[in-house]
């Protein structure tokens, strides 16, 4: 890693660190209704799951991993927990009604976000042999998932070719959380979150059967 990247991620790593503590912070002195939401706390996943993006992609060898676990834990499912958490010990209809209206659109923009990376891969950096694979993308939440040929894998390509590790992986992960935020949808009445995660998991199994 050469100098200019590696003072670069160092300014990162402390950004993020930075924003989950204020995260952490914030849910912690207050009831979730009224923190989970609240403009400090949107502002502060915003920045955070940008940070990590960029780290990400700038030190993919040490921190890819890593980045992409925590905007999935931090930004996208802790607010989720915290949903359950509160539901437990709280008997106001009323208030978990707009906690839960707040969610989906929280759980739609996450689908969202995933979405817009596996379309950035595939149009900047992913191999060419697979690029119809995400062609279905923009349509997504209209497009029969469960009818048969939906998805044109072309494996056999694929598997002869030298697969970039990272995307492929990234790839696989982003299809596996999409196809989680739609089953989690569930839960609030979204049914055809069911035939989405379905359509979703299975693309990732079809990206890579291992």
């Amino acid at each position: 890693m050469c100098p200019d990247t590696d003072d670069r991620t160092r300014v990162l790593l402390r950004a993020a660190s930075d924003s989950i503590k204020r995260l952490d912070s914030i849910y912690a002195n207050g009831k979730a209704i009224r923190t989970v939401f609240s403009y400090e706390a949107y502002g502060y996943r915003l920045r955070l799951k940008e940070t990590l993006q960029k780290l990400m992609f700038t030190d993919p060898a040490n921190h890819a991993r890593r980045a992409e676990e925590l905007i999935w834990r931090k930004v996208f499912y802790e607010p989720l927990h915290m949903y359950k958490t509160y539901v437990k010990n709280n008997d106001r209809p009323d208030r978990v009604a707009d906690f839960e209206l707040a969610l989906k659109v929280h759980l739609l923009s996450g689908i969202g976000y995933y979405q817009s990376i596996l379309l950035q891969m595939q149009s900047e950096g992913f191999s060419s042999i697979r690029k119809n694979f995400c062609a279905w993308l923009p349509i997504a939440f209209h497009i029969p998932l469960h009818a048969d040929g939906t998805f044109e894998f072309d494996l056999k390509s694929v598997s002869q070719q030298q697969a970039n590790v990272f995307d492929e992986r990234m790839m696989q992960k982003c299809l596996m959380y999409i196809g989680d935020l739609f089953r989690y949808l569930l839960d609030f009445g979204e049914f055809i979150g069911k035939t989405m995660a379905y359509g979703y998991y299975n693309a990732a199994i079809n990206l890579d059967p291992s």
